[in-house]
């Protein structure tokens, strides 16, 4: 009996590895029939004791617009490939996004950028790990 992932959550920064990483999901996403949650975490701007006056939020607010434009890039080509997909931009802390977007129940498969970068050279579809 073949395994059904209904979600995939790919965690991507714009790295060459995390479009590695998406690579990588977009193949299993066709394979498996499931859908694809990208999401990028950006982490707040703060300000520091002696900033020159400028808003911090400001920044956090560009980094975030900038990181929805990309993203967007990314879930264009898996609607192109017709993959279903879901794109999200949040503010905060990037591994606890992550974990609170990988709790049990979906997704069900968590992708790890790092190790597709790894397996990439061996051509090993292990960048994989259950959540």
């Amino acid at each position: 009996m073949t395994a059904q992932f209904r979600t995939i959550l790919c965690p991507v920064d714009f790295s060459t590895a995390s479009h590695h990483a998406f690579e990588y999901a977009l193949k299993f996403a066709r394979i498996y029939g499931s859908k694809i949650r990208l999401l990028h975490v950006v982490s707040p701007v703060m300000p520091e004791v002696y900033s020159s006056g400028a808003s911090m939020a400001n920044f956090t607010t560009e980094f975030q617009n900038q990181a929805m434009q990309q993203i967007e890039r990314y879930r264009r080509r898996a609607e192109r490939k017709n993959i279903p997909v879901v794109a999200e931009v949040k503010v905060g802390s990037v591994l606890p996004e992550i974990q609170r977007e990988s709790l049990p129940g979906e997704p069900n498969w968590l992708l790890q950028a790092r190790m597709a970068i790894a397996d990439l050279s061996n051509g090993s579809l292990d960048p994989w790990s259950r959540s």
